[in-house]
């Protein structure tokens, strides 16, 4: 089941195939007239904006400069965006699709059409799931630091933030709904009653949510600093599993 963050990548992915469409409408064969557009505008509209093509597709672009740098530039810094600059899909795009020909266009909507069909069938769930158990990694070792230095009440609250957006995602990918103003208890008893796991964990995790509570709300008198350091290892282990 797509995520309402995989059905709006899904609607964009849509979007630059179609402007793809229409940057290749404006191709057109080279012709007679002196104009290096067609003058027939009013008529056509914008796809009557088209340079005149030189005789011979190697002979340089084929399609009008302006529309084209337009979409390539949109396609690549939506996929770096999404995937990083070393994904293969960003990659293969940046190699690709290099000038403005119908080749070039074209193959970049292959690349599209991948990526749109991958995500369709989840398959990228494995590299999604990567890039945020990194960045829960980096905040679980923010968490570790404060409590070195004691500074455990940040540091509780932190690691409360991770355990409550790790449990979002659990419930995300188990299709059960998640509104925005959610809270740790709610994820908590939903992901336990689908079985995703235990009583026993349902109780830790109801306890560690206290503990953020009173971290949150100023009633620090109500744990310890020994209290975080065993939330902080305790959450460091369980994202592990879920966002592997």
């Amino acid at each position: 089941m797509l995520n309402d963050i995989d059905k709006k990548t899904i609607s964009r992915i849509d979007t630059l195939i179609n402007k793809g469409n229409n940057v290749l409408a404006l191709y057109r064969p080279s012709g007679s007239g002196s104009s290096p557009y067609d003058n027939n505008v009013l008529g056509r509209g914008i796809r009557g904006l088209t340079q005149k093509q030189p005789s011979r597709i190697s002979d340089g672009p084929t399609l009008n400069r302006s529309f084209f740098t337009e979409w390539q530039s949109q396609v690549l810094s939506f996929l770096i965006s999404l995937l990083g600059t070393e994904h293969t899909y960003a990659k293969n795009f940046k190699e690709l699709v290099t000038c403005g020909c119908r080749d070039c266009v074209e193959q970049g909507q292959g690349v599209l059409r991948a990526l749109k069909e991958d995500i369709s069938q989840g398959y990228l769930t494995k590299f999604k799931s990567l890039v945020a158990a990194e960045l829960i990694g980096d905040f679980i070792d923010q968490a570790v630091a404060l409590v070195a230095e004691d500074y455990h009440i940040p540091a509780a609250s932190l690691a409360g933030a991770v355990l409550e957006d790790t449990l979002r995602k659990m419930c995300e990918s188990k299709g059960i709904p998640v509104p925005d103003k959610t809270k740790i208890d709610k994820l908590n008893a939903d992901l336990a009653k689908a079985g995703v796991y235990n009583k026993l964990i349902q109780k830790r995790i109801t306890a560690l949510a206290d503990i953020r509570n009173n971290a949150d709300h100023g009633h620090f008198d109500k744990f310890t600093k020994e209290d975080v350091e065993d939330m902080v290892a305790w959450v460091r282990k369980f994202t592990a599993d879920p966002l592997e």
